[in-house]
């Protein structure tokens, strides 16, 4: 499947361009071009927590409803409200911790590296990230809670998913892409290329990818 392909490209805001025109007005609002926005608040996210780590203060906090920011270290505030009141008033403070991931009416939740955990392998339906779907594997929120909610350490938790992608598929993947290819990737290039899909860049031109945080982590040479 194409990336964020399920989008309804035709629900688009009606007062989008004003509400812009606006925020830039009234509000000090920066357009931002060449990335998403949700790319450059990762990046003030996470230069907030290296200043907290300096200062003890963060210089940034992130106002949004982006659950990928969750697995960011930053300062984050849920933005979602209804009838004027914030559904989570409290801000989130996400370090470079595991963070911790729940069970809410049976959905799996969190913040932290758990989150990154849960992204890559339970997948995102909004953007249209799946990582087992297609091939006919089952796999929910009550299992993937499971998975990680009790990783004791960072090469603990991504060594349980990289034996979570080895285990679907000891002999990778085959398949024919949305734009005709025909792909052949074992285990860990599928990992990294859905961690490619959930992970938000922390700095300009970020290298991070998943085979390099194994290796920071020593789950590989």
């Amino acid at each position: 499947q194409k990336y964020k392909s399920n989008r309804d490209t035709a629900l688009r805001p009606l007062l989008l361009t004003e509400a812009k025109d606006y925020l830039v007005e009234y509000h000090e609002g920066r357009i931002v071009t060449g990335i998403e926005a949700d790319d450059m608040l990762t990046r003030h996210g996470y230069r907030g927590w290296l200043d907290y780590k300096k200062t003890g203060k963060f210089s940034y906090i992130i106002g949004t409803m982006d659950k990928d920011q969750r697995g960011t270290p930053c300062l984050y505030f849920d933005i979602f409200a209804q009838k004027g009141k914030f559904k989570d008033p409290d801000p989130i403070f996400i370090d470079d911790g595991l963070g911790e991931i729940w069970l809410q009416k049976g959905e799996v939740k969190g913040y932290g590296a758990k989150w990154l955990a849960v992204q890559m392998c339970k997948g995102d339906e909004s953007d249209h990230v799946r990582p087992y779907q297609d091939f006919g594997i089952v796999y929910g929120d009550t299992s993937c809670y499971h998975d990680f909610h009790d990783a004791k350490s960072a090469k603990d938790l991504f060594t349980r998913v990289l034996n979570r992608f080895i285990e679907w598929f000891p002999d990778g993947v085959e398949y024919d892409a949305w734009n005709g290819e025909h792909v052949k990737m074992n285990s860990l290039e599928w990992a990294n290329m859905m961690f490619k899909l959930v992970y938000m860049h922390r700095i300009k031109n970020d290298p991070t990818t998943f085979t390099k945080l194994l290796q920071h982590y020593g789950v590989l040479k």
